[in-house]
């Protein structure tokens, strides 16, 4: 499917954004597979034919379903092609709004985040393999879905609301039909604010990680878990007496209060979640060991 374009500056800003997130890659060969990914042979094809047909949004012309699958597709082939992990590649591909007049909303980032998590897990065997999606069934506690970190002593799990849970392999059970994935809210949702000394806002989790930055007229921006931030002042939007994993009400609460700052993507924080899982590196398969992983890789790529 070929996407036309009124003026070639719109792929030239997408690929420029997409630079951006592809640290250690030239930007010619990201133009090269902005251009692929918009239907083109390469750039100069793109540059001769962007403009010979009339410019419509794919997800004007697609149905809601059938697009999302296909930007996750596309997004998979970013990844791929540029050597990217895809959470790196799905926040670029929607800023960059190749593919779309707008940033995809932040139901619809989840959406295709879900996908290409089910789509690049390495493959499991095992009925408690990691990664396994399980619901518990704890007596006077309602279910919830569960990530199985490792079924040794217990059952290890990773919840809405813990990175650390351990029950008892009675106190779950695997459903017949599989479950889709979920981001964990503790690891997507902002407790509260610090402010910078040149008043920007650094929004952090419930484990005190800074996950966004926001700047006055600026797009939020996506930021380290393991910055480290020097601020002057520090205020909480919610306590541990009602965390937003609590209910469904408190959950659609914290994602407006998201949509009141600008946010509609994930925080580089939710690739924490894969690693825990997966990655055979880790020991202790805890958050901050993760992000000790996180830091050290992504420094590898800048040197």
């Amino acid at each position: 499917m070929r996407i036309y374009f009124t003026n070639i500056q719109n792929p030239k800003k997408a690929a420029k954004a997409i630079s951006s997130v592809a640290r250690g890659v030239r930007l010619s060969e990201v133009q090269k597979y902005v251009a692929i990914i918009s239907g083109y042979r390469d750039w100069h094809d793109l540059e001769k034919h962007h403009a010979d047909d009339q410019s419509n949004p794919l997800d004007e012309v697609m149905m809601p379903d059938a697009f999302l699958s296909y930007f996750a597709e596309k997004t998979g082939d970013l990844s791929q092609a540029l050597n990217i992990v895809y959470s790196d590649a799905l926040y670029a591909l929607s800023e960059a709004r190749l593919l779309m007049d707008n940033v995809l909303s932040l139901e619809d980032y989840e959406t295709v985040w879900s996908m290409l998590f089910q789509k690049f897990k390495p493959p499991q065997s095992g009925r408690y393999a990691p990664g396994t999606i399980i619901k518990t069934k704890r007596s006077g506690v309602k279910p919830e879905p569960a990530y199985i970190k490792s079924s040794v002593s217990g059952v290890e799990l990773i919840m809405n609301g813990y990175i650390n849970a351990l029950l008892a392999d009675f106190e779950i059970t695997k459903p017949r039909k599989p479950l889709k994935p979920f981001v964990p809210a503790r690891l997507k949702y902002i407790q509260g604010v610090w402010t910078e000394k040149d008043d920007a806002k650094v929004l952090f989790s419930r484990d005190y990680k800074p996950i966004w930055r926001i700047r006055e007229g600026k797009r939020p921006e996506r930021i380290s878990p393991w910055q480290q931030v020097s601020r002057i002042n520090q205020k909480m939007f919610w306590d541990g007496t009602n965390p937003p994993w609590r209910s469904t009400s408190r959950q659609r609460e914290e994602e407006d209060r998201l949509l009141s700052f600008g946010i509609t993507a994930l925080p580089l924080l939710v690739d924490v979640l894969p690693i825990i899982l997966f990655d055979p590196r880790l020991k202790q398969k805890n958050l901050c060991e993760a992000i000790e992983l996180m830091e050290h890789d992504a420094n590898l790529l800048k040197s």
